[in-house]
């Protein structure tokens, strides 16, 4: 409900536009194309390999917050 009033208040105030619009529909076909290859990539890999990513981005995520 929130996030519907937010976006009433910015079209009522003119910060959206037709720009912003085509932006965003170029943006959300990024996000589905991403998507669909993220479930292809996924469906692929098994259980441990997919562990030991995860474990692997959370170590490097980590490091980056403490000596970045």
């Amino acid at each position: 409900m929130t996030n519907l009033y937010a976006v009433g208040v910015r079209v009522a105030s003119g910060l959206v536009t037709w720009q912003v619009l085509l932006y965003t529909a170029v943006g959300l076909v990024g996000c589905f194309a991403g998507d669909l290859v993220g479930k292809k990539v996924f469906d692929k890999l098994n259980a441990e390999l997919l562990k030991k990513i995860i474990y692997i981005l959370m170590l490097i995520s980590g490091a980056l917050m403490i000596f970045g």
